[in-house]
């Protein structure tokens, strides 16, 4: 199956994923009160948090069989791995479901994390098979089984509105089964490792060792790559209340949900770089780096029509919505980080730099979020610094990328920060068809400007 198809298959589970967003983004607002959405949302928050709990195993698995066809595969040595991971992460579920139960006292945040508690390791052993799936390019099996428990999550959700539930538990319920669906899929799919004869414990706990040695750098970079973001909510939380985090929440899943397109890509690119010729990554960049760019830059026309009709569809939600303005800019910073630098760094094995690079900025995003929250107690500037720490982050990746293929990236930073700027003057301090007319100028100018790179690198893509 050549890589175009494996690009259909993963855009169309990102795009079945983008339908769920855009229900809990668009319906359950609509349906449950700004307490109730809140509290899922806060559930959701904290279970987007779970990957985090295997230590760097998984990640470890990834970087080191990604690129490898699925049938050479060491499979006795992948179900060695299986059995320690689960024991670990069933123990992990217990011990914190004990910890939440006798430490809160708060019923609403205690059924929160219990429940989270709960997830953690159908979370993680789908995470086990879906990377396994991922690093072995078999994008098919990997794109069925999300769009399974896709399908599941989304009927949970109709019918609970059909039926009239109004509280967050069962919301929460219905995601729990579909990841248990996940799951369920994506094992059958790697069913030939569960049935095969496992090592040794003590080989096992050695082999699980150098998985964490190496992925622990991956997860450490991913922590705090979804810190710097998830600081400023929880500092929200903190200073304000739920409701103003849900209505926060609810602004940045909106803006996210166009990311999960971009990912869909993104998931194809990976195993392909990695076994690609050194030589080649430094021509592949430049062809990918401007159809990218400018991509992400059109994709985000589709702001207009979509703050349009969640302000009227949501209007208890307008003061939030409103700083859609200012954030969808992140979609290009975060867009860009995942489907080409973070792909590129993680090719050329550069796990340290991604995770120096995540640390740093996420004491950068902290610092910026305590002197606009609890010193200036401004949301406005709260916003802003969101999008300044997520850009500064893709800088600094261009600028190591630069470093390692000797490729110029001062004129591409020069043009996503002049347009990016563009956006965010035209929406937040000009608006109306005003705005809309700037920045669609400052688009199509680009384009014409970029209009001779743009149609080589579509060709040059096209004929390889």
């Amino acid at each position: 199956m050549n890589n175009k198809k494996k690009i259909l298959y993963s855009i169309t589970a990102n795009v079945m994923s983008t339908c769920v967003s855009a229900t809990i983004a668009l319906i359950l607002p609509k349906v449950l009160t700004v307490e109730s959405y809140s509290s899922f949302q806060y559930y959701l928050f904290w279970s987007g948090y779970l990957g985090f709990l295997h230590l760097g195993w998984i990640d470890g698995i990834y970087l080191v069989h990604c690129g490898e066809y699925y049938d050479r595969l060491d499979k006795e040595k992948l179900k060695g791995q299986l059995r320690l991971f689960a024991a670990f992460q069933l123990v992990l579920s217990v011990a914190l479901i004990i910890l939440f139960i006798s430490g809160i006292s708060e019923i609403e945040y205690r059924d929160i994390f219990v429940s989270v508690s709960i997830l953690l390791p159908i979370t993680n052993l789908r995470l086990f098979f879906l990377y396994i799936l991922q690093a072995s390019a078999r994008i098919r099996e990997y794109s069925d089984a999300t769009i399974l428990g896709l399908v599941c999550y989304m009927l949970g959700i109709v019918i609970c509105i059909i039926i009239g539930r109004r509280d967050y538990d069962s919301y929460i319920y219905v995601n729990i089964i579909s990841n248990v669906v996940t799951l369920g899929s994506s094992l059958l799919f790697c069913r030939d490792i569960v049935t095969s004869k496992a090592r040794k414990v003590m080989l096992s706990a050695i082999d699980a060792a150098e998985y964490i040695k190496v992925g622990h750098k991956i997860l450490i970079a991913n922590f705090a790559s979804s810190w710097i973001v998830g600081i400023v909510r929880v500092m929200v939380e903190r200073r304000w209340d739920l409701a103003t985090f849900g209505r926060v929440s609810l602004t940045l899943t909106i803006s996210n949900m166009f990311m999960t397109l971009i990912n869909a890509v993104a998931l194809v690119i990976l195993p392909v770089l990695r076994r690609l010729d050194s030589s080649k990554l430094k021509e592949l960049y430049s062809e990918l780096n401007i159809l990218v760019t400018v991509s992400i830059f059109g994709l985000m026309c589709l702001y207009y029509p979509v703050q349009r009709i969640l302000s009227i569809w949501l209007p208890e939600y307008a003061s939030s919505l409103a700083y859609m303005g200012m954030l969808f800019p992140i979609c290009l910073f975060e867009g860009k980080n995942a489907l080409l630098l973070n792909t590129y760094m993680k090719a050329m094995r550069q796990e340290n730099a991604i995770m120096w690079v995540n640390s740093l900025c996420v004491i950068f995003s902290a610092l910026l979020s305590y002197m606009s929250i609890n010193v200036y107690s401004d949301m406005t500037l709260t916003m802003f610094c969101i999008v300044v720490s997520i850009a500064v982050r893709c800088f600094a990746f261009e600028l190591l990328i630069q470093n390692g293929t000797g490729i110029n990236v001062y004129g591409d930073i020069a043009i996503e920060i002049s347009v990016a700027s563009i956006f965010i003057l035209a929406n937040w301090c000009i608006g109306g068809l005003f705005g809309l007319a700037l920045y669609l100028t400052a688009f199509c100018l680009l384009c014409l400007i970029k209009r001779e790179e743009i149609e080589n690198s579509i060709r040059s893509l096209i004929l390889n």
